[in-house]
């Protein structure tokens, strides 16, 4: 005997296990029970994790910038947007899609993570549809999935059970599937400037109000290929932007391109370095505050005071001024952004059975971003894209146990990178044992002279990520049992140039009419004099910089495993156990290009026992070179001991009100590849930093950028207590560890209103951090004022 029983109301969210009571009674033949999908649960009665669910509603009625789903996720507990200040200037995935910024366009913020219960950012395990799409450089999500195509989002803030992990949080994003229906949308979204006002700088070029175009469109459509077997989802989405802003710059007066220094802005003597009076060391100003650009005797032994490749840079590269703004040379001009992004989502939903399901969803997006500035090295690239395709297998074996397989492959790229359409601006004019890349060479100082500063980052991952998993549901009596297990691969391959291209220092150090700390030489004169844009001429640098780091290719694998219980020990009280364990294997590089720290002898050691074997072709450029025993190939070792218990209760006090608690370790092993890198795999002789330094106090410069830069030593190994300056890792770098606990009250008022106050705490150890391990004491008393430094902390 059957009787038929309806239950309204009831939504079954990702992540959310619902409640549902029935009273089986018996009744006719043809009565049946139906449960429907029309309302969600307001308060959560079974689970004790701090969390959060953003529906279709939601996505579809609160409208938010870029369509980044990670805008509207601040509405779940304890989330914070990774672009507020100044946690911004924390973390990268606040800007790390959007570095080409200016006005209103492209330089909106486009966050590509979020703040989740106080942890980092790369704390969160971002995934769609089960499938991660992170990458390992900062941890950023370079696939925005698009509004359109998303079902709902659960955010696990605190506590989460132990079927999650590989962080400390959780954002489970479920895309829509195709239905017996057929159904669609369109959209698009225009912002112009034909309200906008003239700036100031527009007016006074004399010039059109500036562009300003974007332009958000979209389409989806969905619908059965088969009715009751077959359906299909698919969508695109894409925005154009078009922007122009004016600006302007301090540049160099038009004279001092020629050596005059007589330019009413400047009002300074400029000294001639190489002619002083040797008892005072007061320095001789140049005949007429003019540097001469010819041959001469004036800066003997050098054939010229000015340097060759200082005046190719300033003659070919920095603009001159077109504008005087209060009494000031300026160069005025636009602003550029572009940016054109795309994005491809299809889904195929296959009812195989009653008892088994298959779908599949392949989502493609590319958003490439430049920015251009007023003068010709000026601007940046900021393309960012994701390829993702995700398997999944659900199968019924049987009323009470359901399992679920898993397949991804996820392939993030990101680049940050100063503009390539130039060539090799360093080799143009003369800058010697550079990168090679394309960018231009970088001078600077403090003055407010722009001298077409290029961004220094030649930044470009690619990543190949594969992963599958698998998750077993067993309903037994009161328990809810779950098991599974997950592995994962992560192969990066990531440029990280910085500083290839030479980066040059200056100030009116040496134009100046006394060294600095030449009391005698002050007293004898007034104003000191001098000028920045002397010195850059002369090529005098007060540093010079050069970094070639190696490209980084690395390997790491993960593992993770679970068991949980969710046991109804009574109709108002549930109790939730669970155990996860997790390791992550250290980066492999497979050259064995990597070194570590011996803090006993304060020493750099190498896997490799001939670190130069590296570039021995038979030795396989490294990968079958003979290992030092004892010394890690990987250059340092992780724990493995990473068991984390996870333990709540939920306590239905009335049937209204819910009082929920729970506790648990929770691990972040997702490094930041970024600056795990220069610690791991750049240490010499595999990567080469030129600094040098000229201190203020010396009568006669002696770094010129025209010497710039000397070649790479033969061998270029750090010797025993070596002055070199560089990054390497700790021999032992255990797992982050988080230790959360929390409490939260859940009152429901009506089938619409929800009140709920959540307290999470926690604790981290063994954070990744940077440490100065040869510091130097800072002199005291009589000896402060003096250069140098004093002596080292660690090692002498």
């Amino acid at each position: 005997m059957r009787r038929k029983a309806e239950v309204a109301g009831q939504v079954l969210e990702v992540a959310s296990p619902a409640k549902l009571d029935l009273t089986l009674e018996l009744g006719t033949v043809s009565q049946t029970i139906k449960v429907s999908g029309a309302g969600a649960e307001l308060i959560t009665t079974t689970t004790s994790e701090v969390s959060g669910t953003i529906n279709q509603t939601l996505l579809n009625e609160i409208p938010f910038k870029r369509q980044n789903f990670f805008d509207i996720l601040v509405l779940t507990p304890g989330a914070v947007p990774a672009t507020l200040e100044p946690v911004n200037s924390m973390s990268f995935v606040g800007t790390s899609l959007n570095q080409v910024k200016t006005g209103t366009g492209t330089g909106e913020q486009t966050q590509a993570g979020i703040f989740v219960g106080g942890n980092r950012d790369s704390g969160a395990n971002v995934s769609i549809d089960g499938s991660n799409v992170q990458s390992s450089v900062y941890q950023q999500t370079t696939q925005l999935q698009a509004p359109a195509s998303i079902l709902e989002v659960k955010v696990e803030g605190g506590n989460m059970n132990a079927e999650f992990g590989s962080g400390v949080t959780a954002i489970n994003v479920i895309t829509k599937s195709g239905t017996n229906r057929y159904h669609g949308e369109l959209h698009e979204f225009i912002r112009n400037n034909h309200l906008d006002a003239a700036t100031f700088f527009t007016n006074l070029q004399g010039a059109k109000l500036h562009k300003y175009q974007q332009d958000s469109f979209g389409a989806a459509f969905g619908g059965p290929i088969k009715k009751d077997k077959l359906m299909f989802f698919a969508n695109y989405e894409g925005m154009r932007v078009r922007e122009s802003t004016a600006g302007y710059e301090g540049v160099p007066p038009a004279s001092v391109f020629n050596g005059d220094f007589n330019d009413p802005s400047i009002a300074a003597t400029i000294y001639n370095p190489f002619k002083y009076d040797p008892v005072t060391g007061l320095r001789q100003p140049f005949p007429g505050n003019k540097i001469p650009l010819g041959p001469t005797t004036l800066c003997a032994p050098r054939p010229t005071c000015i340097d060759p490749v200082s005046m190719a840079f300033l003659q070919k590269w920095v603009a001159r001024p077109n504008a005087i703004i209060d009494g000031e040379p300026v160069v005025t001009g636009n602003i550029r952004n572009v940016l054109n992004s795309n994005q491809y989502n299809v889904r195929m939903d296959f009812l195989k059975s009653t008892t088994a399901t298959i779908y599949g969803r392949y989502t493609h997006s590319d958003s490439p971003q430049t920015n251009l500035g007023i003068q010709s090295l000026e601007g940046q690239e900021n393309p960012y894209s994701s390829q993702n395709v995700a398997l999944h297998w659900t199968q019924v074996l049987k009323p009470t146990l359901v399992n679920d397989f898993m397949v991804s492959y996820t392939r993030p790229g990101w680049a940050l990178t100063r503009l390539t359409n130039n060539g090799d601006v360093a080799q143009q004019i003369g800058v010697k044992n550079t990168s090679g890349f394309p960018g231009g060479a970088t001078f600077e100082g403090p003055y407010d002279y722009n001298l077409n500063l290029p961004s220094e980052y030649l930044l470009h991952a690619a990543e190949n990520n594969y992963q599958a998993k698998d998750d077993l549901s067993y309903v037994r009596g009161r328990h809810t049992l779950k098991f599974g297990m997950e592995a994962r691969q992560k192969r990066l391959y990531y440029n990280t140039s910085d500083y290839d291209t030479g980066d040059f220092e200056f100030d009116n150090v040496f134009s100046q009419a006394c060294p600095q700390g030449n009391g005698t030489c002050a007293s004898l004169i007034g104003n000191p004099g001098g000028n920045m844009m002397a010195d850059v001429l002369m090529g005098t640098t007060i540093e010079s910089l050069l970094i070639i780091s190696p490209v980084y290719d690395g390997y790491q694998t993960y593992y993770g495993g679970y068991a949980q219980d969710s046991w109804r020990a009574s109709s108002r009280l549930t109790l939730n156990f669970g155990l996860r364990y997790e390791y992550w294997h250290p980066w492999l590089v497979p050259r064995n290009t990597t070194a570590q720290w011996d803090g006993k002898n304060g020493n750099v050691v190498y896997p490799l026992k001939n670190p130069l074997d590296y570039l021995d072709n038979s030795k396989c450029l490294g990968e079958c070179a003979p290992l030092n025993p004892g010394v890690p190939r990987e250059g340092y070792r992780t724990g493995n001991l990473d068991f984390a218990p996870r333990l709540g209760l939920a306590f239905q006090v009335t049937p209204n009100t819910v009082f929920r608690a729970a506790g648990g370790i929770f691990y972040d092993g997702n490094t930041n590849t970024n600056q795990l890198q220069p610690s791991q795999a750049s240490a010499p002789p595999f990567g080469q930093r030129v600094d040098l330094i000229s201190t203020p106090d010396i009568q006669v410069p002696s770094v010129f950028v025209g010497d710039m830069f000397p070649p790479a030593p033969p061998t270029g190994i750090p010797q025993p207590n070596t002055g070199a300056s560089f990054r390497v890792i700790s021999p032992y770098m255990p797992t982050a560890a988080v230790y959360q606990w929390s409490a939260s009250v859940q009152r429901s008022f009506s089938s619409f209103w929800t009140l709920e106050a959540d307290y999470l705490g926690s604790h981290t150890i063994h954070e990744y951090m940077f440490m100065d391990l040869n510091s130097a004491y800072l002199p005291t008393g009589a000896a402060s004022s003096l250069s140098g430094g004093g002596s080292e902390v660690g090692f002498p």
